[in-house]
């Protein structure tokens, strides 16, 4: 089985200022449990490390 055949499509995202109630509404009117909040990427994942680094 391939990850395409179970996949939803197109795939629903939300902004990271969706409110949860947003949320929840586009769940239920896609009827998914789940849905991405953006992507964690390595450089911003980097970034964020040195920040709190600097601040300590």
């Amino acid at each position: 089985m391939k990850v395409r055949e179970i996949m939803v499509r197109p795939v629903i995202v939300v902004r990271e200022d969706t409110t949860l109630e947003g949320i929840a509404r586009i769940m239920l009117d896609h009827r998914i449990g789940c849905v991405p909040v953006g992507i964690v990427a390595r450089h911003g994942l980097l970034k964020m490390m040195v920040q709190d680094k600097e601040l300590k």
